[in-house]
């Protein structure tokens, strides 16, 4: 604080500023204590220049003020406190806005704001600040719209914007239920986001809305609300960009994690660590348009407990309805690392998850024949890491489509005793129907060995037109609720075909594309219909003619998902333990992707020949050589 200067003695005004210098600091009056006031309404208005250099202590900010002989001071270092400021409207937004300015103005980077309550409908713009709460029991209200934000925070103009320390709460003083909005962000062109740590909402519509917003940071936050975190593009500039870590999502009742990027292309991508998910009624997580191809979603060591109470009751969101299950994703990529598994997931257009967790409960699963899963491990069950060399989702109760999951694998015949409907038949002891449901065209069947993936006879399938299929049914009775299907198929095409598969009772998917002419193998799970027989069929997806080879179909039947589910796990486990293809042709491969490692057997080997071709370098097509000279 400054001295005043006392003029020379003698002079008419010495007296007058004689006692002003006296009580520049201190209150003679009062036992020599310093100057202050307890609140900021009551500063004294009436000084003079005379009282230049005079300074009160606000005893609620712990600040001291100080006369500059036209206006005052705020004696602080770094930091500057709301209460240093007055309110000049009906709420408490008017001392937010001047200690923010304040700071700015005298590059201060941090704003404190001590216990108390307070109403506001405040907007943060430009370079960023920390707004700091001084207790965790701060309460910040809406203003008396219910459809207003506390906190509004646009058009950030650099890294470092802070919110840390609040409890923000829509209820406190009235009626019972969620009232108004807690925090907004919403940006156009800027990429800066927010850090949110030790974050409290609840009792709000929404406890967190953000649009455009990109970049933000959630630490040690416990959020809350009908939705606590609601996040959409702002035109082509999608949300996301994310990172959560100790962030506890509790007791929300329509959704915890809303992300909804209806207009962009961008891939975007959030990562929770160590966060924790309970009694969720409604939706947990629902995430589109955050894209393929960066892992969208990452959650590692995460929690879900007891969520999804309200499972049969529809909520609306954003003006949408939704039918709640756990995590909803459209289009949408997520990862989960040694999580505790969640209870239900709906998966849409082209969406991917891949697990690495236990306490899965696959019955929850709802996958559209687009979308794909990828399990890497369960509880108590051996994981099957490095054993799939593409992924897909196995078929599930809910009867959505037929999902697969392509591996390597190289079977025996036999498998857990269930034999392979082509080994060793002939053509007319196979069981098989033709032309499932009146199919237009001819398609001729042969039985062609030395072609087999595993040394048996295969089937071939010649398709004139697109839509030919061709059945088979199974032996089993009496008929059981879920099928379990194991297939192995190739095309003999030179360009890649697309074939449908699936059962003769329900919608046949997209089907899969043979690209490569070399033995993949498929396997699923589908729900029976215990009114029909269980035909399988595939059907010829191409504009034209399509020519195909089978050399393993089996269909096992069981009376419980479960039963199903082990089997199904069981049969991936068998994998070989290496990624490598073993496969058969005459030639090596010009169109596909190739692992190193992977072996192409000679269909036909001769004398001065080789046995086949080995991939050295992966790629499309890959590096192949010569291995294995036959000799007399």
């Amino acid at each position: 604080m400054s001295i005043k200067q006392l003029p020379a003695i003698g002079d008419s005004n010495w007296g007058t500023t004689l006692n002003s210098y006296l009580t520049q600091t201190t209150d003679n009056n009062n036992g020599g204590a310093f100057n202050q006031f307890d609140d900021i309404n009551n500063r004294p208005i009436n000084l003079t220049i005379d009282d230049q250099g005079k300074t009160y202590l606000n005893t609620r900010s712990g600040n001291f003020h100080e006369w500059s002989g036209t206006e005052w001071k705020i004696l602080c270092k770094d930091v500057v406190n709301v209460y240093d400021f007055k309110n000049s409207g009906t709420d408490n937004t008017d001392m937010f806005e001047a200690a923010i300015a304040y700071a700015r103005a005298n590059m201060m980077s941090e704003v404190v704001v001590p216990a108390g309550n307070y109403l506001l409908n405040l907007t943060i713009t430009g370079s960023p600040i920390t707004l700091r709460g001084l207790a965790k029991s701060i309460l910040i209200l809406t203003s008396p719209s219910a459809d207003d934000y506390a906190i509004t925070y646009k058009d950030i103009t650099g890294e470092g914007m802070k919110l840390e320390n609040f409890t923000i709460n829509g209820q406190y003083g009235r009626p019972a239920g969620p009232f108004g909005n807690g925090i907004r962000h919403i940006e156009t062109t800027s990429k800066y986001g927010i850090e949110f740590k030790y974050i409290r909402t609840s009792d709000f519509k929404i406890g967190i809305y953000r649009s455009g917003s990109q970049n933000c940071k959630f630490y040690d936050c416990a959020l809350s609300g009908e939705v606590a975190m609601l996040a959409v593009n702002n035109g082509s500039q999608p949300s996301g960009n994310d990172y959560y870590e100790n962030v506890v999502f509790m007791g929300t009742s329509k959704s915890a994690i809303f992300y909804k990027n209806d207009q962009t292309t961008d891939n975007i991508n959030a990562k929770f660590n160590h966060c924790w998910f309970e009694k969720n009624y409604g939706i947990t997580m629902y995430a589109k348009g955050m894209g393929r191809g960066n892992k969208s979603f990452i959650f590692e060591q995460t929690w879900y407990e007891a969520n999804v109470q309200q499972r049969s009751t529809p909520v609306v969101i954003n003006g949408d309805t939704y039918n709640p299950t756990e995590l909803i994703l459209d289009n949408t990529e997520a990862t989960f690392l040694n999580c505790l598994g969640h209870n239900g997931i709906r998966l849409t257009n082209n969406s991917y998850v891949k697990y690495d967790c236990t306490g899965l409960n696959s019955e929850g699963f709802e996958v559209d024949s687009s979308s794909l899963v990828e399990i890497k491990e369960s509880a108590g069950e051996s994981n099957i890491k490095g054993y799939i060399a593409d992924f897909g989702s196995f078929f599930t109760q809910f009867g959505q489509g037929v999902n697969t999951l392509r591996s390597a694998n190289n079977r025996p015949v036999l498998t857990k005793g269930y034999q392979n409907l082509f080994n060793d038949g002939a053509l007319d002891t196979l069981p098989l129907i033709t032309d499932v449901y009146g199919a237009s065209g001819v398609v001729n069947a042969s039985i062609v060995t030395g072609d087999s993936m595993y040394e048996n006879r295969c089937l071939r399938l010649d398709f004139t037109a697109k839509g030919d299929s061709w059945g088979f049914n199974s032996s089993a009775t009496p008929k059981k609720a879920y099928v379990c299907y194991s297939i192995a198929i190739k095309s003999l095409d030179t360009s890649a075909s697309n074939v449908n598969y699936g059962f003769a009772y329900l919608a046949i998917p997209g089907g899969v594309t043979l690209e490569d002419n070399r033995w993949r193998t498929y396997n699923g799970i589908c729900k029976a219909d215990l009114t029909q027989p269980t035909f399988f069929r595939i059907e010829n997806n191409n504009p034209g003619v399509a020519s195909i080879l089978l050399s393993k179909l089996q269909l096992v039947e069981f009376d419980t998902y479960q039963e199903a589910a082990n089997y199904f796990r069981s049969d991936l486990y068998a994998l070989p333990a290496t990624k490598a293809l073993i496969a058969h042709g005459d030639s090596i491969p010009i169109a596909g992707n190739a692992t190193k490692g992977d072996i192409i057997y000679n269909t036909n080997p001769a004398v001065g020949s080789y046995t086949g071709w080995i991939c050295t370098v992966a790629g499309t097509p890959g590096t192949w050589n010569l291995f294995g000279p036959i000799s007399a």
